[in-house]
């Protein structure tokens, strides 16, 4: 008799059988049925509870909003580059007279000149609007993202309401509509890969939170991707200098020490608010080289395992797909030196990937794994608390072993041959 290596095999043996009412082997699955009662109560409690708290907050934050926060930095940049030449937005102690805040506080413009391209229509649009309008195309975008098609709309609702979200609206941050390129741009590889690479090409703003793409799309030789991503990032350089003029490239260059010396200068101040292996070790209080190498060495290993995640012989099939994605989205914070709490919309958009998953064939959750997902939709806020400050990479830790481990049990289910 041939053996049956797989839950397959066992419900189709079943079913030739014509045996009725026998529950299959779990082989590590759980007892929390995503269509289940137990799922959809923790489901309509969590995003029930995050939208109360997201509505609390906002209005919180209207009655008594922040007098300078990162949405008056981006429109600062747009309003200098329509009055003075772009290239001058390098010259720090120009733009802090221009932008005027007390106590010589500066926003210093830290992004290479294509980020003018999306700054640019904020000049024209008062201030309000252009801050709603900021927020709203973001979070519409991820939504759009991690939901994939209508029947991921409870995951679009989760985005909407989770922690980072809210976190990024308050801060004005433009990290929602980089998850979304990210994530949307690798769930579309398999199947439209020039327009993947488009999108992932667009994400080249925040270059810190794409460390890994190229790693991945090399690894599953999808170079009608990489050709894609790097013709619309020379799009990009070429739409910028039209726009900007011959001259902004080269004073980004030029200002680029003094760009990196703001950030260097810094990253003790930041520390805490930064998710990252190298900020935790400093909150621990660990040397800058010491956590610099640690920090290396930890990119390296998110960089081997992003490889072994989109190798065509483990990514091939959807549900591995979005697992190798949501690995890659994890891993990121454990692989780039530079992110902050308010950069955690990938985060959150790869971890609902994991449950998309979970939602598509239509299994169950352990315990375990419910408990892992709420932790990680909780982590924003967790890292406010000074207990947890410098713990960030243990939770993404935690996180990234539950995927890894879900996406193991997929290749085991279907034989040794497919891993």
């Amino acid at each position: 008799m041939t053996p049956l290596r797989s839950e397959t095999d066992w419900r189709e043996h079943m079913t030739s059988r014509a045996y009725v009412g026998i529950t299959p082997p779990s082989n590590g699955t759980g007892s929390w049925p995503t269509s289940g009662k137990a799922s959809r109560v923790v489901f309509i409690v969590f995003s029930a509870m995050f939208a109360l708290l997201s509505a609390f907050m906002i209005v919180g934050y209207a009655e008594h909003p922040h007098p300078a926060n990162d949405f008056f930095a981006f429109d600062s940049f747009s309003r200098f580059v329509r009055w003075h030449r772009p290239v001058l937005i390098y010259d720090q102690r120009l733009l802090e007279r221009f932008q005027d805040l007390p106590g010589h506080k500066l926003f210093a413009f830290m992004y290479h000149p294509g980020m003018l391209l999306l700054l640019w229509p904020l000049a024209y649009l008062p201030y309000v609007a252009g801050y709603v309008a900021w927020v709203s195309v973001g979070v519409a975008a991820c939504c759009i993202a991690v939901a994939g098609s209508g029947r991921g709309w409870p995951l679009a609702l989760l985005v909407v309401v989770t922690p980072s979200t809210l976190w990024t609206i308050l801060c004005g941050q433009s990290s929602l509509l980089v998850a979304a390129l990210l994530v949307g741009g690798l769930r579309l590889v398999p199947h439209r890969p020039v327009l993947a690479g488009m999108l992932i090409g667009l994400a080249t703003y925040k270059p810190q939170l794409g460390l890994l793409v190229p790693v991945a799309l090399v690894a599953a030789g999808r170079w009608r991707s990489i050709l894609s991503a790097g013709a619309t990032t020379l799009c990009i350089v070429g739409l910028s200098t039209a726009a900007f003029g011959n001259d902004v490239w080269l004073g980004w260059v030029r200002h680029l020490p003094s760009i990196m010396a703001v950030r260097s200068g810094h990253i003790a101040d930041w520390a805490t608010l930064l998710a990252t292996v190298s900020a935790n070790l400093t909150c621990l209080g660990l040397g800058r080289h010491t956590a610099d190498a640690i920090q290396t060495v930890s990119l390296l290993g998110c960089g081997a395992l992003t490889w072994w995640c989109f190798r065509p012989g483990l990514a091939a099939r959807e549900d591995r797909h979005l697992l190798s994605v949501s690995v890659l989205g994890i891993a990121t914070f454990l692989a780039t030196p530079f992110a902050f709490i308010y950069d955690l919309p990938l985060f959150t958009a790869a971890v609902l990937l994991f449950v998309e998953e979970r939602r598509r064939s239509n299994g169950a959750f352990t315990f375990s794994e419910i408990m892992v997902v709420i932790v990680a939709l909780l982590l924003p806020w967790l890292l406010l608390i000074r207990t947890f400050q410098g713990c960030s990479s243990l939770f993404v830790l935690l996180v990234l072993s539950t995927v890894l481990r879900r996406l193991r049990h997929l290749g085991d289910a279907e034989g040794p041959d497919t891993v």
